[in-house]
């Protein structure tokens, strides 16, 4: 017998894809970012997303201080032309808040995945019998690498399910320290 995937239970391949469409777009919180832009200061997100920006755009020797500024919420002088192009995108409708729903696992007992967006590590996430919803900010057209991993202290084998507003997307059972990905196609938003 030939295991594929590490010999995971692998649902259909089409549910590694995810669209994120105008329906998914928060617009109050793409509001408050526009004003919080403005005002050089950061949550979360915007700070999770600039740093991406950061690690693909600007030298390796000014990242480590780019990073304490964006973890204190800061917009600093090698960062400000990323928050601009940022600010200015989401102005004219080029990039957005996007909210993926985490649903609930009728199933789990406990568990915990670390999700990365493009390298980025946005945390790490219950799967739990609750639904609860993860912001992230995108640009319009991009596509986008979501790698998930259940953590290495999972106690049993994990399945992370999200849905948007055009579908739903599920890993495969992950046991402690595994990982799968998706894919995230971020459409037209307005």
């Amino acid at each position: 017998t030939l295991l594929l995937n590490g010999g995971f239970d692998d649902p259909n391949p089409q549910s590694k894809t995810i669209q994120l469409t105008g329906q998914d777009v928060d617009p109050e919180i793409t509001n408050q970012a526009k004003t919080l832009l403005r005002q050089n200061q950061l949550n979360q997100p915007l700070a999770l997303y600039l740093w991406g920006q950061a690690q693909r755009k600007l030298p390796l020797e000014a990242l480590p201080v780019i990073r304490n500024a964006l973890g204190r919420g800061q917009v600093t002088a090698p960062v400000a032309p990323l928050a601009k192009e940022l600010s200015d995108d989401l102005d004219q409708g080029r990039a957005a808040a996007y909210v993926i729903w985490v649903e609930p696992d009728d199933h789990a007992v406990s568990g915990t995945v670390r999700l990365q967006l493009d390298g980025v590590v946005l945390g790490d996430f219950p799967i739990s019998r609750d639904r609860y919803a993860i912001t992230l900010f995108a640009k319009t057209g991009s596509v986008l690498h979501l790698q998930i991993s259940a953590t290495p202290d999972s106690p049993v084998p994990v399945v992370f399910r999200a849905e948007t507003a055009a579908g739903d997307a599920v890993t495969r059972k992950l046991p402690a320290g595994k990982s799968d990905s998706w894919e995230l196609f971020v459409q037209q938003s307005y």
